[in-house]
């Protein structure tokens, strides 16, 4: 019952279909093969070779089709294509004014091309001089605060001592013994640290900053010197064997010298921060820019890109233009699709029936017939998808089933009706009778054998089917008689 519920329901969706297979074998054979005795028509039973088929109708589509439109509104600035026209995937279709945004992008990317470049040479060697400078600089300023502090201590404090540069007294004396032993202790050790300090300047070998460093220390030392003799003298003004009027005088040459010294630190303090700046930045311009600098650049070149994008209508394959609703001059409205573009290779859109589904698989080829060309023009085909869930079609279980045309054909054209015969089995022998020769009951098939003038039914084992005929697996023999129209 469940072959004659299958063969019904495929009766009802290809009639047309079904009516001429029929016909055209029953007369094929029975022409062949002439009528038997009586009423009953037969046919020996030979083998042969057997193509199982079923056939399908459907419609050709194009493997790409789609509806295109701005994705920001403004007004069109230009239109570069018409009906018709077949363009390349990519290809800018229409834009919108889009100058400013267009210069934004072009900005950005020459921002992040002068990041990947780096530092250019030019600017590498103004780096280099400006530390050349600043080194030269702190070198002539560390040479002031050497001739300052060699001045101060010589010219300016000795006059206070006797004996200052081997066993320093002073010459006066104070209301407080420890302000002299300070003052005479940091005088003993003067003189080693300036031949020191000489020696660093005369070296080739130390560091520049290095020899800063030192320099500060030696006028740490100095200044601190000064300091001392200062704070003697002021205390010598009510108790020495100095006038006033020459003590007064001590303190206002210490003063100046202490004046300049304090210039010299300064100037080294101020001068190595200058050299180190300066050597900062010939680091940094020598290691080029950072890497994150650029992932930045990279992220503003491609914001500044999807906003010019958003002002074209770019084709995403290639195809042909079928829809052109946009002109020059006109504002264009955001997500109104205004394009239409077909592409890629034609195909057939088919929907199977439960009942032949089962039957076919991806891969299958078939020979296509389109109405415009007759039955005697084929087009070959292959099946190349088959939906997994059904669709319900005139109250019966379809299933869309999509085939690919093997070679492109400027004869084939979307929306072209197409009658598939899908070739699913092939046989090199086999047993074919008429599908018309099978009765079905009880789950079972049979077939009318004539002998003689006898007719007896025999119960078949049915296999493949094709277009109005059915292969027999068993329960027939070569030389058979089958009745046609049991």
């Amino acid at each position: 019952m469940k072959f004659l519920t299958d063969t019904l329901a495929y009766v009802r969706i290809h009639p047309f279909i079904w009516i001429l297979a029929v016909v055209v074998i029953g007369f094929g054979t029975w022409f062949a093969l002439g009528r038997q005795d009586g009423n009953a028509e037969t046919i020996t039973v030979t083998k042969a070779p057997f193509e199982a088929q079923v056939s399908i109708s459907g419609k050709v589509v194009p493997s790409h089709d789609v509806e295109l439109g701005f994705s920001q509104g403004g007004r069109v600035a230009h239109v570069y294509v018409t009906v018709g026209k077949k363009v390349a995937a990519g290809a800018i279709l229409a834009e919108t004014e889009n100058g400013d945004v267009h210069a934004d992008v072009l900005q950005k990317q020459a921002k992040l091309a002068q990041l990947k470049e780096g530092t250019r040479s030019e600017e590498l060697a103004v780096k280099e001089t400006a530390v050349k400078n600043a080194d030269a600089t702190l070198r002539t300023a560390i040479e002031d605060a050497y001739r300052a502090s060699d001045a101060a201590v010589h010219n300016t404090a000795d006059p206070l001592f006797s004996n200052p540069r081997t066993m320093p007294v002073l010459n006066f004396t104070t209301t407080n013994s420890q302000f002299s032993i300070d003052a005479i202790a940091l005088r003993s050790t003067l003189d080693s640290v300036l031949n020191a300090w000489r020696d660093d300047i005369d070296a080739d070998t130390i560091d520049i900053g290095m020899l800063a460093i030192r320099s500060q220390e030696n006028l740490i030392r100095v200044n601190n010197f000064l300091a001392k003799c200062n704070t003697a003298l002021n205390a010598a003004l009510t108790n020495s064997t100095f006038t006033a009027n020459i003590i007064t005088g001590y303190i206002a040459d210490i003063a100046t010298a202490r004046t300049s010294v304090n210039t010299a630190v300064s100037a080294v303090t101020t001068d190595t921060a200058t050299l180190l700046t300066a050597e900062k930045n010939l680091t940094l311009a020598r290691a080029g820019s950072r890497a994150t600098d650029i992932v930045v650049a990279q992220a503003d070149v491609m914001s500044a890109q999807a906003q010019l994008a958003k002002t074209h209508i770019v084709a995403p394959f290639s195809g042909t233009v079928t829809r052109l609703d946009i002109e020059q001059g006109e504002i264009a409205q955001t997500g109104t699709s205004v394009v239409a573009l077909i592409g890629g290779t034609f195909q057939i859109e088919a929907y199977v029936p439960e009942v032949e589904i089962a039957a076919l698989k991806q891969g299958d080829t078939a020979s296509v017939y389109l109405d415009a060309y007759g039955k005697d023009i084929p087009f070959a085909a292959t099946i190349i998808a088959i939906d997994p869930a059904e669709t319900v079609r005139e109250g019966i279980s379809t299933y869309k089933t999509t085939l690919q045309f093997i070679m492109p054909d400027d004869r084939i054209r979307s929306g072209m009706t197409a009658n598939i015969l899908i070739t699913t089995e092939r046989r090199e022998s086999a047993i074919v009778i008429p599908l018309g020769a099978v009765t079905h009951r009880d789950d079972k098939s049979y077939v009318k054998i004539k002998e003689g003038k006898e007719t007896t039914e025999r119960e078949v084992t049915l296999g493949a089917a094709s277009v109005g005929q059915v292969e027999v697996v068993s329960g027939l023999n070569e030389g058979d008689a089958v009745v046609l129209n049991p």
